[in-house]
Parts: structure tokens; sequence; C-alpha cells
């Protein structure tokens, strides 16, 4: 490449790197990349990028995350029993009690092992039942690893994962079940441990799956499937792939038998409770009602710009979060004790009347979004609904569910708009 065309191509991306990484949004001098208020609405960041109390993800870069295609017979170690997946045991099939030191696929629920007492056996597992508060749908499909009898810990699953971007923050999620009726003889058993490893290097302590009789899950006796997580943030050098795996350290012949599915590899993003493609700690107007965010939060603007306070604010420790809300934060408030923040609900007091309403602005197809009848716009950069005058409330009704005077005729069915959440 000539002297001249290569320092074209470094300004050109230099071009590129340096908006990415020192963007103001607010004009506050801090950059967003450590700016802890990135809007100076005076909610910070971290709260704005949750919603009910829940991070947001984006889609699973595992594929076939309940191993739904995996064999039906056996399968030597290191060879594919799944789409993507190979194991450092033996793989034995679908529904076969495997004997110790192999993993097998499992549909619906499953009994092995002795029976010690008639209809129970030492293997008692059903399959998983969802979790809808983290919106994870039902799988009858699980694999079942079956006791660790060496003195090394072991890979019982791997597969590569794709789509990584470094710096960014990606959430490993796995449902995991103690399989062993410990009824059948409760001191032989010990429990197993599991932990995640990326490139062979672990992100996060290992885990310890108690089982249901155990007070320490705090399940009370019930058989249940338990949701562990970690957070882990992709390193420089990671590339844009790597190894995923998940390890069985336990050591010990007897019990460490578990059943897991669901896996998840996901990343973190910023949440965008309206959808109008502008993130929550971005956006004055988190839920498109036509109210600045920095009121349903309890703060005040007497310019009536959706900014905290009057005029710049005052921030001398440089974190970009005012040093007034730092130390006395807005209160953000669940008004209707609903998990969603009056910021990110429609309908903040639950009297059965959209906010928007009871705060006078026009709502022109009743559905809780200010103005907008057919097509919805927003500013690309305050994520506040074009045509809609901002400012401070002429009452307080929108805060009471005593006053309803507003809105006579609402039917609410749902005050959540939601993007998709959690896995």
């Amino acid at each position: 490449m000539k002297k001249k065309q290569l320092i074209i191509l470094i300004i050109l991306l230099i071009g590129c790197i340096i908006p990415l990484y020192s963007q103001d949004t607010d004009g506050d001098g801090i950059v967003n990349t450590v700016d802890l208020d990135d809007d100076n609405d005076g909610i910070p960041d971290i709260e704005e990028d949750q919603i009910a109390g829940k991070r947001c993800y984006s889609d699973n870069l595992i594929q076939n995350s309940d191993f739904s295609d995996a064999s039906d017979t056996a399968v030597p170690i290191g060879q594919e029993w799944a789409t993507g997946w190979t194991s450092g045991i033996k793989y034995s099939g679908v529904n076969v009690q495997s004997v110790d030191h192999e993993i097998s696929k499992q549909i619906g629920t499953q009994s092995y092992g002795t029976e010690f007492k008639p209809g129970e056996r030492i293997i008692e597992q059903s399959p998983f039942p969802g979790d809808p508060e983290f919106g994870e749908a039902a799988s009858n499909f699980w694999l079942w690893s079956n006791g660790n009898p060496t003195t090394e810990p072991y890979i019982i699953a791997q597969t590569d994962v794709t789509g990584i971007q470094v710096g960014l923050q990606y959430a490993f999620v796995i449902y995991v079940s103690n399989a062993l009726n410990v009824e059948s003889d409760a001191n032989r058993y010990i429990n197993p441990k599991i932990q995640f490893f990326i490139n062979g290097s672990p992100i996060g302590p290992e885990r310890e799956i108690y089982h249901e009789s155990d007070p320490v899950n705090g399940d009370g006796g019930v058989d249940t499937w338990h949701r562990i997580e970690y957070i882990w943030t992709a390193p420089e050098g990671i590339g844009s792939s790597a190894v995923f795996s998940i390890k069985d350290t336990a050591i010990g012949a007897f019990g460490d038998d578990f059943a897991f599915t669901s896996i998840s590899f996901i990343e973190l993003t910023p949440c965008d409770f309206d959808q109008d493609g502008i993130p929550n700690h971005l956006d004055l107007d988190s839920d498109n009602d036509g109210i600045y965010d920095v009121i349903e939060a309890g703060g005040i603007d007497p310019d009536e710009n959706g900014i905290v306070g009057t005029g710049n604010i005052t921030d001398l420790n440089n974190d970009g979060l005012n040093d007034a809300t730092a130390s006395t934060p807005l209160p953000f408030e669940d008004l209707d004790g609903d998990l969603y923040q009056n910021t990110m609900d429609l309908d903040s007091d639950a009297d059965n009347c959209f906010d928007v309403r009871e705060y006078r602005v026009a709502d022109q197809d009743n559905d809780g979004i200010a103005l907008h009848s057919t097509t919805l716009t927003v500013h690309t950069t305050t994520g506040l609904v074009n045509n809609v005058t901002y400012g401070n409330p002429f009452n307080t009704s929108w805060l009471n569910k005593n006053l309803i005077f507003a809105c006579k005729d609402c039917i609410i069915q749902n005050p959540h708009i939601i993007k998709k959440l959690n896995p």
C-alpha cells in the first residue's frame, strides 16, 4: 500500500472511532462512557437501564440452547452430539440411564436408578417449566449429567459463540436442577458444582446446586429449577468468537447428578421502554406520554427543558451526575407498586386513566402516547415526541387515583409498553 493511501486509511479509521468514544449527549463536558447521567434528567443511567427491575438483553448468541436436536444414540467423547455441542465425557443417547461420567438427553419427566421404596427412585426429575419472570419459555428437553467419579473437573458441554464485541457486557444464563431424590440416602451424596468458562478462563465462581430438601435453596422442599447468571465484559483481544464451556467441578463418585437446559449467552443492551430508538438513559421521555422523565421521577424543572434544576448542572466531581441529585437522589417512584417506575408507566397511579390525559396532553387515539394518531415521531437525540409542548404539570391528578375527572371514558388493558426483556 502506498504511503498516501495508508495515511488516508488511518484518517478514516480515526474519524470513525473518535465519535464512538467521544459522544457527549447532554453537552456537560463528560463523555457518555464515563457520564453517570447521559441526559442530565437527574436519574442515574444505571436506574434507567432497567425495566421492572430487570436488565434488557439482545438475542441469544447460543444456538440450540435446549439441545432439542441431540442425537438419539451414543456419541464418543469430543464428537458433536447436538448442533454445535461437544463434551469432555461420553454422550449416551436419549432417555437412557447413563453410567457415571456420562451425559444424556432426557425428554419429559424421568426417573432412574434403584427403587428404594414403591414408586420412588434415586433419580427423579421433571422438565423445565419455563420462567415467566424472565420471559423464558418452557422446554421439554433437558440434559442429565450423571456424576463425577474422577478427581478432576470435566467439561459437560461446550460450544462456539460468535458475534462477540470487545467492551460489551454479556450475561451467561443456565437453568439447573439437582436431579437426586435424596430421601434414598441423604448422607451418601454430594451436591453438584458447575462453573462457566470462556476460552478456558473462568468467568465467575463455581455454583453449587442444592437439592430441594436442603433449606439453603429456600424452596421449601419443592423440586425447582434454578436460574444461574454470570455477567461478563468482553476483554481486549477476545476476538468476535470464543469457546464457551460448562464444567462440573465437584469431586466425588456419589451423587453429583443434575439436570440443565435453556442456556443463553446474551448481550446486555440499553433498555428502550417506548421502543422509539432512543434508549432510556438518553431519552427525556422514556414512555412517550408527553411528560418529562425528570417530572415523573419526582424532580423539579423550572425552565421546562427536561433537565433537572435550572441552567447548567453543578458537577464538581466530573462524574456527569448533578451534585444535588447525587446527594439527594430523586424519588424515581413506582407509585402504584406494579414494579414499573412512573417514568415507564402510562398509568402511574393505577386509576385506569392514562397519565397523558390527566396531565392535559393531547392523546388522539387514547393509547397513552402523546399526540399521535397513526405515526409517532420523536426527536432523534432527546426522544421527546415531536409537536408536543412539554412543561410542568397543571395539576397532580396523574399521581392521585382518586382524581380521574379527565378520563371518564378510559379503559386501559395494559399500561406498559415492553420491549423484549431478559431471556
